[in-house]
């Protein structure tokens, strides 16, 4: 900077070039405090002189930036020039480059080496730790780039990740992305979070979500009557609601589903003729169902593994048994008419859209979590024709779409429960062939999907289902090695996820078997074994 008042060169020679890999930037100094058109003029000049006469500048961008040394003024754009005040020159050169990319990232058709040249600058963003330029270069690129910034965050997902823990690299990448962000920034946190909410990267998925719905939530509240921010944000809480209860965070989940909820029946009631709109409804309705009806199987299994247990409820064991049934009755009172509107806008759906993939599943979503209260509320007469519906949905979406894995669970989750409805009510020969069909559906899941936590729970439970057929129907020879594959999975999920209450439950059951069986065939030196690691789980719980 020169001091004020002394005279300047005459001549057309810039103050200073600044060469930046491919670009150039000119800064031109002028002791003033105003914007005069012939100084913003006269940078022009020597950057279109640079670019015309100049054979090394041919192929670089030049810059022109106009530093006004008595202004403060932070960096501004105006025409091809860049104007800022002596406080400002540094942000202003920074800016000057993501500028740059943004005007790179705006091509609407490019090859995959161009976009690969992005994951790369991305990369070296979060290492200098200016990941916050990719919000104005998301906002303003085109549709390509959602794709490179979800890449980029399955990446972070992945670096230093510790099971339990998750990814710091992850963790930060959030965070800067998420003070930084709009719609399209959003968008991609979201779908990274889809890719990763079945993976044991999940607590990433869960980071991702929140990020998401909290830029969701701070667009909705400036924007309320916007349909597609209002759509993002009920889909980010449902996801986000559902990847929590699945991790048995049922109190941190529960208000989460109610918000999604609350969301949509606003944009259903102003929309009531948009598929998409009412599939979300639905989504969320069947959601907070299955919500509410985890809460209910964990606190019956926790009665289950401590009936001794007097702080369940005051007054001693008759007080505690009494309060858990009030608040038993109470969730499951919520629960059906929750499920039954899901079921009833999605048949509506369906009756009109028998063909999308998408209404079909959350109809018989719907259908199998409200046959399961049903079953449950001793109402088996009304259950199973629900679940048969479901069943018979799944199949038809599943012989269209045999490598959707969402298909897929959904039909192995129809199966199981049918299975379990005809099992207890000593209907055998019907169980075994649907619980066969649950294990074959999920076989060829877990195939293609080896890292899906939940095709992995899926395949071990409908083992352990058919193997405890097995072993009661007498078939002892064939239930061992169903029963081992079954504990053998579920030892792998609870490895992995050791606070989940459900998985844990689920692999006592499996050892509870297990064991059984081989004490029961007098093979006592490897039923031993077993069973002390039954009494290890029941503990932990």
């Amino acid at each position: 900077r020169r001091r004020r008042g002394r005279r300047r060169r005459v001549g057309r020679r810039v103050d200073v070039a600044i060469i930046a890999g491919e670009s150039v930037v000119l800064l031109e100094f002028k002791d003033f405090f105003d914007t005069l058109q012939a100084h913003v003029d006269q940078v022009a000049a020597y950057a279109r002189d640079l670019s015309s006469y100049q054979a090394a500048s041919h192929n670089r961008r030049v810059i022109p930036v106009l530093v006004k040394t008595l202004s403060d003024a932070e960096p501004i754009e105006f025409g091809q020039v860049w104007i800022t005040g002596a406080t400002g020159l540094c942000a202003c050169i920074e800016r000057t480059g993501v500028s740059y990319w943004v005007g790179c990232a705006k091509h609407e058709s490019v090859f995959a080496e161009y976009a690969g040249a992005f994951a790369f600058l991305l990369r070296d963003w979060h290492a200098r730790g200016d990941l916050a330029h990719a919000g104005e270069l998301a906002e303003q690129g085109a549709f390509w780039l959602g794709e490179v910034l979800t890449g980029f965050l399955l990446e972070k997902a992945r670096i230093g990740y510790v099971p339990g823990k998750g990814s710091k690299a992850a963790e930060s990448s959030a965070r800067a992305l998420g003070d930084s962000g709009g719609v399209k920034m959003a968008d991609a946190l979201h779908a990274a979070g889809l890719q990763l909410r079945a993976s044991r990267f999940r607590i990433a998925a869960t980071i991702y979500f929140e990020t998401a719905r909290n830029i969701y939530e701070a667009l909705y509240a400036q924007n309320p009557e916007n349909v597609d921010i209002a759509d993002g944000l009920g889909m980010a809480l449902t996801n986000l609601g559902g990847l929590l209860s699945d991790a048995g965070q049922i109190a941190e989940a529960e208000p989460v589903s109610r918000r999604a909820v609350k969301t949509y029946e606003a944009l259903y009631a102003q929309n009531p003729e948009n598929v998409h709109i009412a599939d979300g409804l639905g989504m969320a309705l069947t959601n907070l169902g299955g919500l509410l009806r985890k809460a209910f199987q964990i606190r019956e299994a926790q009665y289950a593994e401590n009936p001794e247990n007097v702080d369940m409820g005051r007054g001693g064991l008759g007080g505690a048994l009494n309060n858990l049934r009030v608040l038993l009755r109470r969730q499951i009172a919520e629960e059906e008419p929750v499920l039954r509107r899901a079921a009833k806008i999605y048949e509506a759906l369906y009756a009109q859209n028998s063909e999308n993939v998408a209404v079909g599943h959350g109809l018989a979503g719907a259908l199998s979590r409200l046959g399961v209260l049903l079953s449950d509320a001793g109402q088996v007469a009304e259950a199973e024709p629900v679940f048969r519906r479901a069943v018979q949905i799944c199949e038809a979406l599943y012989a269209q779409n045999p490598v959707n894995v969402a298909v897929g669970d959904g039909l192995g989750v129809a199966l199981n429960n049918l299975g379990v409805l005809l099992r207890n009510a000593l209907q055998i020969a019907e169980a075994e062939p649907v619980f066969r069909r649950a294990v074959q559906i999920r076989e060829a899941l877990y195939a293609q999907n080896p890292e899906n936590v939940h095709t992995g729970g899926g395949l071990a439970l409908a083992l352990s289902n058919l193997g405890g057929l097995l072993r009661n129907a007498g078939q002892v020879a064939e239930a061992e090695p169903v029963l081992r594959r079954a504990v053998k999975t579920f030892e792998a999920l609870y490895a992995q996820n050791p606070e989940n209450f459900l998985t844990g439950s689920r692999l006592a059951v499996a050892l509870r078997d297990l064991g059984g069986l081989l004490s029961d065939a007098g093979q006592i030196a490897e039923a031993e074994p077993v069973l002390r690691r039954l009494v290890q789980i029941r503990e932990a719980l």
